[in-house]
């Protein structure tokens, strides 16, 4: 097992910003974390890349148990390597920048000459040997930034966002990378994203985090729909005939021709009386339909909704005092973007 959580926490200014009661990485995966702003996955990167230290709980690393006081913790961090969302370029060149951590340890000027070439080479960015690194466009900063990653050899690459406020051009070009890093030296390979259509494509596990704790509901809210694009350009799910959500276009692959499996986060998920919008923002796409149970178990209170198949909405013990609902009554199920999950 590459790393390993238990009972970890962070906390900052009194707020618990992670709770994580276990949670375990494998060595050559390929692992996305998705989840709304806020839900920790920058947190849990830092921690991961040992740059960081929980308030609570502790890591393994290989087998290993992370002391934070100790010689071991540098060794640690030297096979684990961050790339953040906007990575800084250092003065000089692409080359330079590239070549900074390999200097940093202290590799032979050939050794650095070979490492350096061949990251520039997997990231398609040779040509830009000699350029201002200042200089560069925001996707050619990421490619950079993860050559400069590339060259160190790490067991774990850690990548915040990496396809974020780039053109879709980098974005597939990013893919590729992280798909051949794992594929050609097993690495590690773990990287936060909104995208649902990235984590689908690449991702051999998905980690759904919300509000600091990891979403263990998939079990929850599996359909199979028809999808569809109506004349006027909309895209619909069709769960039942009477039961038809209006959403943004589907990612990219997504099959309109044959059946399809969604999952619906029933945390994601949110009630709204019809007309008044004293709870949930009213924004997103909604199924109407009739609260048909209420029950309390260890995830929060479960609502079970009827809108021609049933969902169920996971709403925290504060959300259910303040809405109230009643079991009999009117409702709508309001989906916002992040609650669909199609199964690749």
């Amino acid at each position: 097992m590459m790393f390993e959580l238990h009972n970890l926490t962070r906390q900052y200014g009194g707020n618990t910003v992670l709770s994580l009661p276990r949670l375990s990485f494998s060595a050559r995966k390929i692992y996305a974390l998705r989840g709304a702003n806020g839900a920790g996955k920058s947190t849990l990167l830092n921690l991961l890349a040992l740059l960081d230290r929980p308030s609570a709980g502790t890591i393994r690393f290989r087998g290993e148990p992370v002391v934070y006081e100790s010689a071991a913790l540098t060794r640690m961090r030297r096979r684990i390597v961050l790339v953040d969302q906007n990575p800084i370029m250092f003065t000089g060149t692409v080359w330079s920048n590239v070549e900074y951590g390999l200097k940093v340890r202290k590799l032979s000027a050939k050794q650095r000459e070979l490492r350096v070439t061949g990251a520039l080479e997997r990231v398609d960015m040779r040509a830009f040997a000699t350029a201002d690194a200042r200089t560069l466009s925001g996707g050619e900063g990421k490619r950079v930034a993860l050559a400069r990653a590339l060259a160190l050899d790490p067991e774990v690459l850690l990548c915040d966002e990496p396809t974020a406020n780039v053109d879709r051009e980098h974005q597939e070009a990013m893919l590729k990378i992280l798909v051949h890093a794992n594929e050609l030296n097993h690495t590690t390979i773990i990287f936060a994203t909104h995208d649902i259509s990235h984590s689908n494509r690449i991702a051999h596990e998905t980690v759904v985090l919300q509000h600091g704790r990891v979403n263990t509901d998939r079990q929850l809210n599996w359909y199979g729909v028809h999808l569809r694009k109506t004349e006027g350009g909309s895209h619909q799910i069709v769960f039942a005939e009477n039961a038809v959500l209006e959403t943004g276009p589907f990612p990219a692959g997504i099959s309109y021709t044959r059946g399809q499996r969604v999952h619906l986060s029933p945390h994601l998920l949110s009630l709204q009386r019809p007309g008044w919008a004293e709870y949930g923002n009213g924004k997103h796409p909604n199924l109407p339909g009739t609260i048909t149970g209420i029950q309390a178990d260890k995830a929060g209170i479960r609502v079970v909704v009827d809108v021609a198949v049933s969902i169920d909405v996971l709403l925290s013990s504060q959300e259910y005092e303040s809405f109230r609902p009643s079991v009999g009554e009117r409702i709508l199920v309001e989906v916002p973007p992040d609650a669909v999950i199609f199964d690749p």
